[in-house]
């Protein structure tokens, strides 16, 4: 975002772009400073795009910056889910191979070694279901804008 503002600040200057959406000049200048943390309203970006488009310019810099933050995020999500259902595709094959082992294991006089498999699997299930946790926690991070760590989250 802060670029798109300084790219409307090369055909606008500041003075101008602070009348246009009725701010302080210095509030204006923070929008194109990374470290500020700050971001024109919705209408304020639109007034500037539109200022920006009047004067010669090839594409709306604001709208673009956004279309692209939402473009990212969306591939991001998009990635996650695939994962999440290879992840499901993995739990419900651990999970059967852990109760084929644990039906062997509940017969009459099973070996230490087919307990041993079945405990084995079993923990292989558990291990799957808390990636599957994890990631599904992570949705929510994400959907609740958190922006930290990575999109969508625990690529496990």
């Amino acid at each position: 975002m802060p670029h798109a503002v300084t790219i409307i600040a090369g055909r606008i200057d500041y003075p101008e772009m602070a009348l246009l959406v009725g701010k302080s000049e210095s509030l204006v200048r923070k929008w194109s400073d990374p470290r500020a943390g700050r971001a024109p309203t919705l209408a304020q970006a639109m007034a500037l795009d539109a200022a920006y488009l009047a004067v010669g310019g090839d594409r709306a810099p604001i709208l673009s910056a956004y279309s692209h933050i939402v473009d990212v995020r969306v591939a991001a999500e998009t990635a996650c889910l695939t994962q999440l259902r290879a992840d499901v595709a993995t739990a419900s094959r651990e999970f059967g191979e852990a109760m084929a082992f644990t039906i062997e294991a509940a017969e009459q006089g099973a070996s230490d070694h087919t307990i041993l498999l079945a405990q084995r699997e079993v923990e292989q299930a558990r291990t799957v279901m808390a990636v599957i946790g994890r990631r599904l926690s992570s949705f929510l991070t994400l959907r609740r804008g958190a922006g930290s760590g990575k999109p969508g989250g625990a690529h496990d």
